[in-house]
């Protein structure tokens, strides 16, 4: 399998690799570093092209942010507030209508938001406290509501769902879909054009029609032999990232498998906006759970898929069919694919 597309991915401890042929050859990008003598050996959780400049892609990590211009192969140091030590960079998100708008999200958790393309930074009043059951919280995800852009939600490990009205000025914590910390570990977060919201937990999907204040859970029937682990926190199948078609939000990919890190994996899929759910069909098995998607409205119908312990699959038919690439990686927690 080959393609003409660029894939980047963000490993743990390896820092960036990019494939210029659909996942066949893998290069190592070239990272300036500011913490010698480690060079590329960081931890990169967040990987975000921008949607308005070709080539120009961010990256987050354990040593702070990370701009490349040539679609990852080269990347220089950005100096933000996430410099700081044990801080990490666990989401980036573009604003969809502002070219310099950028929000970034981190550990301890915060959100910070860049107006100037990253000159600058202002750190944003999120109520969320920095310690949870898990430990340090963090920003898992940062997502701009399709039906209205002043509006942000941001989902915090083990400590639920954030919500801006106003562009991120301020914040509200809404309340928990559950009672259980398993309810609130919320992974990755969709909003659908009807203003449906679904988040992922290590328990389902949980589902609102009235902007977070109220939800259903939908588990999905397990697929593997269950993992003791899992078994013992009352966890039948885990969810971890969410995505949507770039094209037909009502598409939508939710990243399975039977605990973290997962000795297996899977990916469901809905068609029609999560009333109902199919699993894909994967050439090999995840050796772990799967962990992230990528899409591109360059090309609606490919979307990329990896596990958390580094297979890399490619769909070519909006998510029903999906081929394993060549090579295996360590552990993998940022990934985009992008037009050469």
């Amino acid at each position: 399998m080959s393609g003409d597309f660029t894939i980047l991915l963000g490993t743990v401890g390896a820092g960036m690799f990019y494939s210029r042929d659909g996942g066949e050859v893998w290069t190592q990008s070239v990272m300036k570093v500011p913490v010698p003598p480690w060079g590329p050996w960081i931890r990169v959780r967040a990987v975000a092209a921008s949607p308005f400049k070709k080539g120009v892609v961010l990256a987050g990590s354990d040593a702070g942010l990370y701009r490349s211009d040539d679609n990852g192969a080269r990347w220089e140091h950005v100096p933000t507030p996430a410099d700081g030590p044990y801080i990490h960079i666990w989401a980036l998100t573009w604003h969809p209508d502002e070219p310099d708008t950028i929000f970034m999200g981190i550990a301890p958790a915060a959100i910070y938001r860049s107006k100037d393309a990253g000159k600058s930074w202002q750190v944003l009043p999120t109520p969320v406290d920095p310690r949870c059951a898990v430990g340090s919280t963090h920003i898992t995800s940062i997502v701009i509501d399709p039906r209205d852009h002043r509006k942000i939600w941001a989902a915090v490990e083990a400590s639920g769902i954030l919500f801006s009205e106003d562009g991120g000025d301020s914040w509200v914590h809404l309340p928990q879909p559950g009672p259980r910390v398993q309810n609130i570990d919320i992974h990755g977060v969709a909003v659908l054009p009807s203003g449906k919201l679904l988040a992922t937990t290590p328990d389902g999907v949980w589902t609102s029609t009235d902007e977070g204040h109220s939800y259903s859970l939908h588990k999905f029937p397990i697929q593997w032999p269950p993992e003791p682990a899992a078994v013992a926190v009352d966890v039948e199948t885990y969810c971890r990232g969410i995505a949507q078609k770039a094209d037909d939000p009502n598409t939508i990919f939710v990243a399975t498998g039977d605990y973290v890190p997962g000795k297996v994996g899977g990916i469901q899929r809905s068609t029609d906006g999560g009333e109902s759910w199919t699993p894909a069909e994967l050439s090999v098995t995840p050796n772990s759970t799967v962990y992230l998607f990528a899409t591109n409205k360059a090309n609606p119908d490919r979307v990329v898929a990896a596990s958390n312990y580094g297979y890399v699959y490619v769909s070519e038919d909006a998510g029903k069919h999906w081929t394993k690439t060549p090579r295996e990686f360590g552990e993998v927690r940022g990934l985009a694919w992008l037009p050469n």
